[in-house]
């Protein structure tokens, strides 16, 4: 110790404080003063980029790996309609069955967001047009194809029928009324063509009944019979 204290001079003690301020010094200027791109991704520790240190608007879509936000990375109801982009959402995107009614919100599906036959019979499923999903007037004749309405389609018909004697060188009327709230669709009657001078003028409907006029100018009687068709719908 006495040899060391010998050498200790004030000059050595200044010497050596200059020699560990210069170290410290510089290596606190590296920490401060990096060069540019100097730090990579070895150089981060695990963990290091914490969400407070990501800048906003920082990850954008390009950034992001395939499959790197799945659905239990978002929360419920964060996808909303106006995050989406226009046509973001095609049949590409879909995975089959993924549409199901209960997940289309209630009028969502307009005749404008249909492409051009993409409501085909096959896709409608039996029974899920009723009549309450009829627009007012929307199945004209132009919608109707031709031979597709016959007469099971419409209902039963049937024929009320009534007689009258016509007598010489007379005119008589003659009708024949639907009932039981059937409609009227059609007139006809029966005579006997083979008579001369008997024959039927006239031919009209009121309401639900059938009528015709005949005219007999023969010197007998004959029959005649007004058919009212009835459509019972």
């Amino acid at each position: 110790m006495k040899q060391i204290r010998k050498r200790l001079t004030y000059a050595n003690v200044m010497s050596t404080i200059a020699v560990f301020l210069t170290i410290g010094g510089a290596t606190a200027l590296a920490a401060t003063q990096l060069a540019k791109n100097s730090v990579g991704t070895p150089q981060l520790k695990k963990e290091a980029v914490a969400a407070g240190k990501i800048k906003n608007g920082a990850v954008i879509s390009s950034k992001l790996g395939a499959g790197a936000v799945g659905t239990n990375a978002l929360a419920k109801g964060a996808v909303t309609g106006e995050k989406l982009a226009t046509n973001a959402v095609d049949a590409t995107v879909l995975a089959n069955n993924a549409a199901t009614s209960a997940k289309i919100a209630k009028n969502a599906v307009t005749a404008e967001k249909l492409a051009a036959a993409a409501g085909t019979t096959e896709k409608i499923a039996d029974g899920a047009i009723t009549n309450a999903k009829l627009a007012a007037n929307s199945v004209n004749a132009g919608k109707i194809a031709a031979g597709s309405v016959t007469a099971s389609k419409l209902g039963s018909i049937t024929q009320v029928e009534n007689d009258l004697v016509v007598a010489a060188n007379s005119r008589g009327l003659v009708g024949a009324g639907c009932t039981g709230g059937s409609i009227l669709i059609d007139v006809g009657y029966i005579w006997d063509a083979s008579v001369a001078d008997l024959y039927v003028k006239d031919i009209f409907h009121f309401f639900q009944a059938g009528f015709i006029t005949a005219t007999n100018g023969t010197g007998a009687a004959h029959e005649v019979t007004v058919i009212s068709y009835c459509l019972n719908a």
